[in-house]
């Protein structure tokens, strides 16, 4: 196990990089809002004309690398998956692409609802969500036990559901609910770089609840949190209560792995 001592300087660490990250992610904000009114100053010396093309323009320059980003790294993904899982047929490497592609479209998607439809409901979003999810796994369970001819449906111990399964499912659906309404204050990609820092979450329950932690994780532990605060800068959609809903979640999603570590090995 790791010593104390050192968990609370990474815990700092990562809460000071991303607080931080959020107060310079404001001056990309302000430098916005100069161009915007340098565009009116424009439109009133040139013309209206010239400030919609300028304007125009720039819209079109700040999109184009997104636009080339997600395929170019989607057909990356693609080469690993099959070089990692290609002996193992077809259908394998297409259930883990469609797989990884549900995970990368999955808070777009969302992002876009709320944004196109103004569909200002993400708790009704996480309760459907959860009923879906809960619906096909009970029908897959149901068609593998009439492929295999297992018996009945294993049924865990009153203990079991309200030492673990109850409170992992609690921690699932914060997880889940905060996250789905921090797309309402915040972008997708400010959401993703913050929720890469879980990890720091997840170590800093483990090592408090006492299950076995090796000491050399902190440092990629480390090094996430400091990657976050980096990649956050020039955030323009960066948002205080966006980032307190993604930190919600983040520890929500820690408790329910850490709970899941417990259950599985004793």
């Amino acid at each position: 196990m790791a010593p104390r001592p050192a968990m609370p300087l990474v815990v700092v660490l990562a809460l000071l990089g991303i607080c931080g990250a959020v107060a310079r992610a404001q001056r990309p904000a302000d430098a916005v809002v100069g161009a915007v009114g340098r565009l009116d100053v424009d439109r009133n010396a040139e013309g209206a004309t010239h400030a919609v093309a300028t304007k125009d323009a720039l819209v079109a320059e700040s999109l184009r690398p997104p636009l080339l980003a997600y395929p170019t790294t989607f057909g990356f993904i693609t080469c690993v998956i099959v070089f990692i899982y290609g002996h193992r047929g077809f259908w394998v490497v297409l259930s883990v692409m469609v797989y990884l592609t549900a995970l990368a479209t999955m808070k777009l998607t969302v992002k876009w609802v709320f944004v196109e439809y103004a569909f200002a409901f993400p708790k009704f979003l996480t309760g459907f969500h959860f009923f879906c999810s809960g619906l096909t796994c009970f029908l897959v369970r149901l068609r593998a036990r009439s492929l295999t001819g297992a018996g009945l449906i294993a049924v865990p111990t009153v203990t079991e559901v309200f030492a673990f399964l109850l409170p992992i499912s609690l921690a699932t659906s914060v997880s889940v609910g905060a996250d789905n309404m921090s797309l309402e204050y915040c972008s997708v990609a400010f959401n993703e770089m913050l929720s890469s820092t879980t990890c720091v979450f997840t170590v800093g329950l483990v090592i408090l609840i006492g299950l076995p932690f090796n000491k050399w994780l902190l440092l990629p532990t480390a090094a996430v949190a400091m990657g976050c605060a980096i990649s956050s800068v020039g955030e323009v959609n960066a948002s205080l209560t966006g980032m307190l809903l993604v930190c919600l979640a983040n520890t929500a999603r820690s408790s329910k792995a850490t709970f899941q570590q417990k259950l599985m090995t004793g």
